[in-house]
């Protein structure tokens, strides 16, 4: 049977108290414990298994940014792709249907609303299929 919540933070206060060295009887552990209680308090639905780790929020902080950067940055590639494609088909005499659609595209990229080039292209075939 798995321990009681309180349990649970006397036992991690008792291995922080462990870890640092401290006496639960002296001023300063007194201060320490206050400290404790409220990590504790603040972090319980965190990993219910261990002690907080602020590092490993961060490191997880760190690659949500980067995933997003990431992104960011191929949406700006394409975006650029999709630039180069439109003036050249304009210069080869592609459909202005395709033309546009890339257009979309490229505005669908750079705003990062991929709802309106779904539609668009959804409108434009219904409108091409006539």
């Amino acid at each position: 049977m798995g321990m009681s919540e309180k349990e649970l933070k006397e036992s991690k206060k008792s291995k922080i108290f462990k870890l640092f060295d401290l006496d639960s009887q002296d001023d300063k552990s007194e201060n320490m414990q206050d400290i404790f209680d409220k990590l504790l308090d603040e972090r319980s639905t965190e990993d219910a298994r261990g002690i907080y780790n602020p590092v490993a929020s961060l490191r997880e902080a760190e690659e949500k940014q980067t995933a997003v950067w990431k992104a960011y940055q191929d949406a700006i590639h394409k975006a650029g792709t999709l630039t180069s494609e439109i003036t050249k088909g304009i210069q080869n005499g592609e459909k202005p249907e395709v033309l546009l659609l890339k257009a979309v595209e490229c505005i669908s990229l750079m705003t990062g609303d991929k709802v309106f080039y779904e539609n668009a292209a959804r409108k434009l075939a219904s409108k091409v299929a006539r």
